[in-house]
């Protein structure tokens, strides 16, 4: 059951690391200047949403490498 719930959060973390990094992005467009001239499309990427995305991720990781070892962990011989 534990396992179960841990993937879960794993889960969720991810989907909001999505959305953390989709909100850490922003486009500018700049139109062309000169006949024939390409667009300019000029990407910003905010710290704060990045950092908070790779957190999350981090944490998931974290919990999907504890589910599994939850899952198979053996019996201890000390018990």
């Amino acid at each position: 059951m534990r396992s179960a719930v841990e993937v879960l959060g794993a889960v969720l973390l991810f989907a909001v690391a999505v959305v953390c990094w989709n909100l850490g992005a922003t486009e500018h467009l700049f139109a062309a200047t000169d006949e024939g001239a390409p667009e300019f499309v000029a990407v910003r990427y905010s710290g704060s949403w990045t950092a908070a995305g790779a957190a999350c991720v981090t944490v998931a990781f974290l919990l999907l490498v504890d589910a599994v070892r939850v899952r198979f962990q053996g019996r201890s011989h000390t018990r």
